[in-house]
């Protein structure tokens, strides 16, 4: 038995591609803009950090920090929280630990996916990144379109991939696709 999708939920979701300013790539589902943001920045010594910044540790947690109060953080490393919304001190830094799933977050524009009519709805596949820092090794499991300065998480969905190397630069491939009545039978 076909579905009928209502053709505003095409409109929906093609609206949170175009508003999207970031893809992020989670090794579990994330359900918060905060488990799928992975921060352009790691943790420095004595730098001063104003409120919002966010930072990874270098020895990369499954965690990110969010200065809630700025400051210049200490001449060593601090202990990093490790229990979501924990609040440490770090020299006059106070950071607001979030548990994070992200492998990797780049930025992404309309030129990084197509859009196709098929039988069911619309689909829109992304393709390669080049340039795509990758934070930590590990299985990709979700793909998530994130609206960066308004700290919203737009859209999720399933990808497959194995990465190599943490820390390491390069190429990044990701398949995926948006079926529209795959989502609404969800």
């Amino acid at each position: 038995m076909e579905t009928w999708i209502p053709s505003e939920w095409y409109d929906d979701i093609l609206d949170r591609i175009a508003s999207a300013t970031q893809q992020s790539v989670c090794s579990q589902k994330p359900t918060t803009f905060y488990e799928a943001y992975w921060p352009g920045s790691i943790w420095e010594a004595s730098k001063a950090y104003t409120v919002g910044t966010f930072v990874a540790s270098p020895t990369v947690t499954n965690h990110i920090y969010e200065c809630v109060s700025a400051g210049t953080s200490g001449s060593n490393e601090p202990g990093f929280g490790v229990n979501q919304d924990q609040t440490f001190t770090d020299g006059t830094v106070t950071w607001k630990t979030h548990i994070n799933y992200s492998i990797v977050s780049v930025p992404m524009s309309s030129s990084d996916f197509t859009k196709e009519d098929i039988e069911n709805g619309k689909q829109l596949v992304v393709g390669e990144k080049t340039g795509a820092l990758i934070y930590k090794d590990g299985i990709i499991g979700y793909t998530a379109l994130l609206d960066v300065p308004n700290k919203k998480l737009l859209h999720i969905t399933k990808a497959t991939s194995v990465l190599g190397t943490p820390l390491e630069k390069g190429n990044l491939t990701v398949f995926y696709s948006y079926n529209i009545k795959h989502i609404a039978e969800q």
